[in-house]
């Protein structure tokens, strides 16, 4: 049996020009998720990120003696500014309260889910797209994995529900309740076996909550 460890990058810049990211307490969720790691002995026989630079600083801080990222465009995250820009075009840019900002951005992946393969064609891609290349994404990790090794993947939230909505056989609205409260530097826990993927643990903040309750945040 596999275990495969998915973590949501640390807090990122939200409200500001640059998003992707980290803010001062991004890193210190990062670096106390890693000392938690280290506290059991544990190692990793991969670790792999997506190339958002949040994704892979957290990986980097979590993980600094690690040789090196696999860095797979599968685990991006979808295009939250285009999203809103296509389907909610007078919202603007995320405005400076983020229970404002969770609402409208959960009316764009609703109706980019709802629309299919007939998303809009500036899009960077669809839904059915995005939720298939998060699946390539995880069997092209379980490919290159060994029995009973322990692989761990920096990536974000919207890559960690698909997986999970797609584990659980859940209907594609379903993704929205599991993408709406991912905490930063969360860690869900998937074993893969001979029946595929199943789900062990979801969006664990307990290392981070030891430490300090003010490092689990979501935005």
């Amino acid at each position: 049996m596999t275990d495969l460890y998915l973590v949501r990058h640390g807090q990122a810049a939200f409200g500001t020009n640059n998003y992707d990211r980290l803010t001062a307490r991004g890193e210190q969720q990062a670096k106390v998720l890693g000392q938690h790691w280290q506290d059991l002995g544990w190692s990793f026989a991969q670790a792999f990120s997506g190339k958002m630079q949040r994704q892979r600083h957290t990986g980097t801080l979590a993980l600094p003696a690690a040789t090196g990222y696999q860095s797979l465009q599968a685990f991006d995250e979808y295009d939250a500014r285009a999203l809103l820009n296509a389907f909610l075009p007078s919202a603007g840019q995320p405005g400076q309260s983020v229970r404002e900002f969770q609402a409208r951005l959960d009316a764009a992946l609703l109706a980019w889910i709802n629309a299919g393969e007939e998303a809009p064609e500036h899009l960077p891609e669809s839904w059915p797209v995005f939720s298939q290349r998060v699946s390539e994404g995880l069997h092209q990790v379980m490919d290159q994995a060994g029995f009973a090794d322990r692989l761990v993947v920096f990536t974000s939230a919207g890559a960690i529900a698909a997986a999970v909505t797609q584990i659980l056989g859940l209907p594609a609205q379903g993704f929205l309740a599991l993408n709406r409260r991912i905490f930063n530097a969360s860690v869900t826990h998937l074993h893969f076996g001979r029946s595929g993927f199943a789900l062990v643990s979801y969006n664990d903040a307990t290392p981070l909550r030891r430490v300090a309750e003010d490092l689990v945040t979501y935005r």
